[in-house]
């Protein structure tokens, strides 16, 4: 089953068409074909980058996997270019091409290595259409293959934004109940990752106190007290509040990330055999309630100060609220 259909921009100004195949055997079959209007790079020139962000973006639940998925090459008669006219590539008709990577690691791309990531080195097997049919287990059209104009219009568009190098030197498709955090460091700086059924993607930083980045493991470091607010907000889902300074605060935990920096993100251990520390959403939603009466607490201070209705109160402030204005009436 065809699950995606979309023109892909990568290596900043190239595109291509991407469709995304569910495989006969589990495994997602990528097929990327050149367009005739491609301006960029070819999609042999950048395979190996072209591969990391389709993975990144269109299979994130696979990074890590042995085998996370087949990439095929399409090249249209139209797209075929002088140089690529050779015993792999014939004068006329479609050909396609199986590429292998050495490995599936994300690593920097050498073209741009501070923005851009990339697989490893790419090997290529010319295979025929018959072969492809049988790996995404359908018969391909003629339409199938050949982008019109009103495919053109018709298909989205995946431009991914300007690309951060992301890493993931752990298995990040275990099966999990609800989510997982991890973290690494690498040679770009430390890195934390949440895991669920969606798929693994890069935990967001809100710089509060360390331009530089996370931190842990160490108590009183800046990155510490930024991956505990961070850890919270996405573990509790919390929607920012802006606070006079024009910043964002999260008024459900403004009081107790630095304690859930004490007591659980300086005492993460990466030391150990498989180079990172994971912490599970659970113990994250363990820690809040215990601490919640604390966060109800404030609230009931910041309340009780002028122009405080724009302050969001917690569920447990609502209760403790109504709690107290039931005492009252009697």
């Amino acid at each position: 089953m065809l699950r995606t259909d979309t023109i892909f921009t990568y290596a900043r100004t190239a595109t291509c068409r991407v469709q995304i195949y569910d495989g006969l055997f589990g495994t997602p079959v990528v097929v990327a074909s050149e367009l005739d209007d491609n301006s960029g790079l070819s999609i042999t020139n950048a395979a190996n980058h072209l591969a990391a962000s389709v993975m990144k973006h269109g299979l994130p639940h696979r990074i890590g996997s042995h085998n996370p998925m087949l990439w095929i090459e399409h090249y249209a008669d139209a797209a075929l270019r002088a140089g690529q006219r050779t015993a792999l590539w014939p004068s006329t008709g479609s050909r396609f091409t199986r590429v292998e990577f050495d490995s599936y690691e994300m690593r920097p791309w050498h073209v741009d290595p501070s923005r851009l990531t990339a697989i490893g080195s790419p090997r290529y097997h010319a295979i025929s259409m018959i072969e492809v049919e049988m790996a995404i287990g359908r018969t391909l059209r003629d339409e199938d293959l050949r982008l019109s104009d009103a495919d053109r219009s018709r298909l989205e568009r995946t431009t991914p934004s300007a690309e951060h190098v992301v890493l993931f030197p752990f298995d990040a498709t275990v099966s999990i109940p609800t989510r997982v955090y991890r973290g690494c460091r690498t040679p770009l700086g430390a890195l934390v990752t949440t895991t669920d059924q969606q798929g693994t993607r890069q935990l967001r930083h809100v710089v509060r106190h360390a331009p530089n980045g996370f931190a842990w493991g160490i108590p009183a470091l800046p990155g510490a007290d930024d991956l505990a607010l961070m850890l919270l907000v996405d573990a509790l889902r919390l929607e920012p509040l802006t606070a006079l300074t024009g910043a964002p605060c999260y008024p459900e935990v403004e009081l107790i990330y630095s304690l859930f920096s004490a007591e659980i993100v300086t005492v993460l251990n990466d030391s150990n055999s498989e180079r990172h520390w994971e912490l599970r959403h659970e113990e994250i939603v363990a820690f809040y309630r215990r601490h919640q009466y604390a966060v109800c607490e404030r609230h009931r201070r910041i309340m009780q100060q002028p122009n405080s209705d724009s302050i969001r109160p917690c569920s447990q402030c609502v209760a403790t609220s109504q709690s107290s204005s039931a005492r009252d009436a009697h």
